[in-house]
Parts: C-alpha cells; sequence; structure tokens
C-alpha cells in the first residue's frame, strides 16, 4: 500500500511538475506584457498558479490558453504573433526547456532579448521580427543546437553578429537584417550546411566577403544589399549551384565582377547595383531579373548585329586612308612653313596700311607710266610686255597693280594707239589677274580662316570638357555625401 502511494506520488510529480512550472513561466509572460488588457486572452489564468485543474495542456495536446501549443502535456510553442502586444520577455521563459518555438513577430515588443534562451536547446524556430528590442545578440546563441529558423529583422538590435555560428549545423534560415548592427561576416560559417536563407541587409557591416560563404552549397538566398562591404566577389561563386536570389545592391565592392553568375543554373535574380563596378559581363544580361546601372564590359552581339556598318565607319576614323586630302596639303603648308615670309607679308601689309598706299602711289606712278612706258611698249615690243607684266608683279605686289592699271590706262593710250591698246590690255589684263591673283588670295584668306576656325574650335573643345568634368565631379561629390549622411 505505502509502495502504491510512493509510486503515485512519483507519477504526479513527473506528469504535472512541468505543466505547474511551465503555468508559471507563463504567467511571468502574461505580467510583463499586455495580454491581461486584451479581450481575446481571457484564457490566461493566472490567478492559481500551480494548481493542477488549471493546467495549460489539456488532453496532452489541446491547450486552453491562446497561442500556446502543447504536446505530450507540455507546452512546445508559443505564437503571440500580430497581437498588438507590447512588453518585455522575461527572463524565465528560458526555463521552459520543452519549447520548440517562440514567434513573437509584428508586436510592440521592447527591451533586450534574454540571454537565457541558450537553455532551449530543443528550440527550433526562434522568430522576433518587427518588434522594437535593443540591446545585442546573446553570445550564447550557439548553444541553441536545435535552432534550424533564427529570425530577428526589423528591430534595434546594435553589435555584431556572433563569431561561433557554426555550430549551429541545423540553422535553415539566419534572417537578421533592418537592424544596426555593425563590424564583419563571420569567418567561419562554413559548417552551416543546411543554411539556406542568408539576410544581413540594411545594417552598418563593413569588411569583405569571407571565403567560407561561397562554401555554403545549400544557399539559395543571399541578401547583403544596403551595408559597406568591400573587395571583390570571388570567382568561388560558382560553387553555390543552389543559389536563387543575389542581392549585394549599394556597397562598395570592386571590379571584376565574375563571369561565373551566368553559369549558375538556377540563379533567377541578380542586383549588382550602386557598388564601385564599371562595367559588367554582356552574358549576365539573360539572367531572368538583372539589375545594373552600368553597361556591358565586352558587348559580343555587336559585330554580329551590324557587320555592314563597320567597313563604312572604319575609312573615316583610319589615318592612313586619306585619298583625297593630299592635294591640299601643299596649298595649305605655305601658309604654316617659317620659311615662306613672301607669301605672308602680302596679307600682314593690307591690313596694317589699306590706307596710306593707295593715297601715296596714284600721284607719282600716274605721270610717270603713262609718259615712258606706253611709248615704248606698242613700238619696240608688242608682244613681250603682255607676258612679262603678268608674271613678275602678281608675286610681288598682287594687290597694288589691279587698282591702278584698269583705271588711268585706258584713259590716256586711245588717243595714240586706240587700234592696239583696246586688244592687249583689256584682254590680257582681265584674264590673268582673275585667274593669278584671286587664287592666291584666296588660299591665303582659306588659311587664315582655317587657322581662326581650328583655334575657335579647340577653345570651344576645351570649354566644353571643363564643364561637363565640373558636373561630374559636383554630382559624384553630391552622391558621395549623400551615402554617407543620408
Amino acid at each position: 500500500m505505502i509502495r502504491l502511494i510512493l509510486y503515485n506520488l512519483f507519477f504526479s510529480m513527473v506528469i504535472y511538475l512541468p505543466i505547474i512550472q511551465s503555468q508559471s513561466q507563463l504567467c511571468d509572460l502574461y505580467q510583463s506584457t499586455t495580454i491581461s488588457k486584451l479581450g481575446s486572452f481571457k484564457s490566461w489564468n493566472c490567478t492559481k498558479k500551480g494548481d493542477p485543474s488549471e493546467s495549460i495542456c489539456f488532453n496532452s495536446t489541446y491547450s486552453k490558453w491562446k497561442g500556446i501549443t502543447c504536446n505530450d502535456s507540455v507546452v512546445v510553442k508559443i505564437d503571440l504573433s500580430r497581437n498588438l502586444l507590447s512588453g518585455t520577455i522575461p527572463s524565465s521563459i528560458g526555463d521552459i526547456t520543452t519549447l520548440t518555438s517562440i514567434i513573437l513577430n509584428n508586436n510592440y515588443f521592447y527591451g533586450k532579448i534574454p540571454s537565457t534562451i541558450s537553455k532551449l536547446t530543443a528550440l527550433t524556430n526562434f522568430i522576433i521580427s518587427g518588434n522594437s528590442f535593443k540591446g545585442t545578440i546573446p553570445s550564447s546563441l550557439n548553444k541553441m543546437i536545435s535552432l534550424k529558423q533564427f529570425n530577428i529583422r526589423v528591430n534595434s538590435l546594435t553589435g555584431t553578429i556572433p563569431n561561433d555560428l557554426n555550430k549551429l549545423i541545423n540553422l535553415n534560415e539566419f534572417s537578421i537584417s533592418l537592424n544596426k548592427l555593425n563590424g564583419s561576416i563571420p569567418s567561419n560559417i562554413s559548417q552551416l550546411i543546411n543554411l539556406e536563407y542568408f539576410d544581413i541587409a540594411v545594417n552598418k557591416l563593413t569588411g569583405t566577403m569571407p571565403p567560407s560563404i561561397y562554401k555554403l552549397s545549400n544557399l539559395k538566398y543571399f541578401f547583403a544589399y544596403y551595408n559597406k562591404l568591400t573587395g571583390t566577389i570571388s570567382t568561388s561563386i560558382y560553387k553555390l549551384l543552389n543559389l536563387k536570389y543575389f542581392d549585394v545592391d549599394s556597397n562598395k565592392l570592386i571590379d571584376p565582377i565574375p563571369i561565373e553568375f551566368c553559369n549558375l543554373p538556377s540563379l533567377e535574380t541578380l542586383n549588382i547595383k550602386y557598388n564601385h563596378f564599371t562595367c559588367y559581363p554582356d552574358c549576365l544580361e539573360k539572367i531572368k531579373y538583372f539589375s545594373s546601372e552600368l553597361s556591358p564590359c565586352y558587348p559580343s552581339l555587336m559585330p554580329t548585329m551590324v557587320p555592314s556598318l563597320i567597313p563604312t565607319l572604319q575609312p573615316s576614323y583610319n589615318p592612313s586612308s586619306q585619298p583625297s586630302y593630299p592635294s591640299l596639303i601643299p596649298t595649305l603648308q605655305p601658309s604654316y612653313n617659317p620659311s615662306s615670309q613672301p607669301s605672308l607679308i602680302p596679307t600682314k601689309q593690307p591690313t596694317k596700311q589699306p590706307t596710306k598706299q593707295p593715297t601715296k602711289q596714284p600721284t607719282k606712278q600716274p605721270t610717270k607710266q603713262p609718259t615712258n612706258h606706253p611709248t615704248k611698249q606698242p613700238t619696240n615690243h608688242p608682244t613681250k610686255q603682255p607676258s612679262l607684266i603678268p608674271t613678275k608683279q602678281p608675286t610681288k605686289q598682287p594687290t597694288k597693280q589691279p587698282t591702278k592699271q584698269p583705271t588711268k590706262q585706258p584713259t590716256k593710250q586711245p588717243t595714240k594707239q586706240p587700234t592696239k591698246q583696246p586688244t592687249i590690255q583689256p584682254t590680257i589684263q582681265p584674264t590673268i589677274q582673275p585667274t593669278n591673283h584671286p587664287t592666291i588670295k584666296s588660299l591665303i584668306s582659306q588659311s587664315l580662316n582655317s587657322n581662326k576656325k581650328t583655334k575657335q574650335l579647340s577653345l570651344s573643345i576645351i570649354i566644353v570638357i571643363l564643364v561637363i568634368s565640373s558636373f561630374c565631379f559636383c554630382s559624384l561629390i553630391i552622391f558621395i555625401f549623400y551615402k554617407l549622411y543620408c
């Protein structure tokens, strides 16, 4: 009889003691939060702590308390998500060692994450995203060896990522985005062989991407956007054959972008915008959702798409193919040759003294030339003088004689030799002077105009380059300040 009583007492203690302890610890959660103020949580009865009649679990699987799940008469799950609750998590929650899931997301919980959660070695899901928790991630997180889902995104947590995550070999999701974490990515995460979801976006993480990331063979989703990561993306990315989503937007990564991205069979989304890359392999454009503000490094499609345009464009840019220009070079070189001074003197004199020479010379020469030369030229050498005058005078005085001879010789010579002078002078001088003199003048003027145009063109190009460079420099400064302080 005594043995039967002792056996029943021991059996009741084994069965009901965990239930009583669970009830007392849940009542601590009841008192530290606003559960009591919500009518939907009236089933939480904490007036009689430790009373078996007020047990949480009913018929070993069903719980009367809202958000509580039982299994084998013990509490295994707390799910209070999306209930607009506020308050803190009591440290006594670590004493419910039978818990496998804590789900408190999308509420208004605050305070620190209690370090006693490391006692929950059977815990597989820890989800507290969408709250206002502060403080750091518990350093004893590595003791939760059964953990599969760790989601603390959208909080105000600070500090660094624990370095001993490699002991969480069952971890499937690690999401800490939208916090205020700093430091670097742990280098010893290669042992997380079951990790599929790795989200560290929107923090203040620095450093490089450790080589251990590329050993996560089951990784499918990698989010690291809006951080300050530096260095390069390793070519070992080809090892991530299950990778579907890779996002490193808005970091400080540099070239080169590995072409191995093109060989990943499962990759659907690639976002590499707003880094320090200069270009990307053109094969990345074959990815279903590819995002970049850059242009391809080596567009292989260009020679195949427009082969007919290449022969037409090459002659204009080939320096050696100049068949039409050698004829102009001899006419333009004398104006730039320092040794050819006679060709430059006529161009300088008309500009300096355009009004002095016509006034002085017409008074002296008209009296001498009609009296002396007209009588000698027709009588002695009527055929030689017309050929000598045009050949000598155009080279020395191209601008003086066209104004002297046509105006004064026709008025005085018709009286003496009306038959010879009109036939020789009007026919020779108008035909020779327009052919020789205008061509020399035009070449000189063309050389001067071309020189002016080249100077103006070079000046305008320099101004445009300065304006564009100043604009680019200002925009770069604004962008840097925006990224640093915004």
